[in-house]
């Protein structure tokens, strides 16, 4: 996001503000580190009053995690990822925004529109059926009950991915 949003910001709210950079290197951490760092991002997005980001991957865990979020796209209609998106949350080019700072009021935000829901539910039950595993009512935003139960999880995680590693390098032979 532009430096020129966050100041903008900064100027109009008492509130804090903070300006994450998606430049933060992962290949440096291990898939515990990695998944930590994940969860953490996750809980600052849950925890915000509003999130205003230019990122999809920011945008769409803030709309699941019912934080108010504006998306900025300065793709002028030239990024198809940011097509459709306009009934599921507020979105502006930022140069709009910057002159119309009263759409997406960073002090008082309006919820997110709910039409999302039936696509969530709709792609759960199509999980569900690929997968054969039902969805369980914990979220791993909402933490887990012991550090063994998170270090377990990691540990599933880690041998799937293994797992799958050494499935996908036998079938490029």
């Amino acid at each position: 996001m532009k430096q020129e949003v966050v100041k903008k910001i900064k100027k109009s709210t008492n509130k804090t503000v903070y300006s994450i950079t998606p430049e933060f290197n992962v290949n440096n951490l291990e898939t515990t580190g990695k998944f930590q760092y994940a969860f953490n991002l996750l809980n600052a997005y849950q925890s915000s009053n509003a999130v205003i980001t230019s990122r999809l991957h920011v945008a769409m865990p803030c709309l699941a995690l019912e934080t108010p979020v504006l998306l900025l796209d300065d793709s002028n209609g030239k990024d198809g990822r940011f097509w459709g998106l306009s009934n599921l949350l507020r979105n502006s080019n930022t140069d709009w925004y910057l002159k119309n700072m009263d759409f997406f009021d960073y002090n008082d935000p309006i919820k997110n529109s709910n039409d999302y829901i039936s696509l969530r539910n709709k792609l759960i039950s199509q999980c569900e059926s690929f997968t054969g595993c039902k969805k369980r009512n914990i979220s791993p935003i909402l933490g887990f009950n012991s550090l063994e139960e998170y270090n377990l999880n990691n540990i599933v995680i880690s041998n799937d991915i293994g797992k799958n590693q050494k499935t996908s390098k036998k079938s490029r032979l």
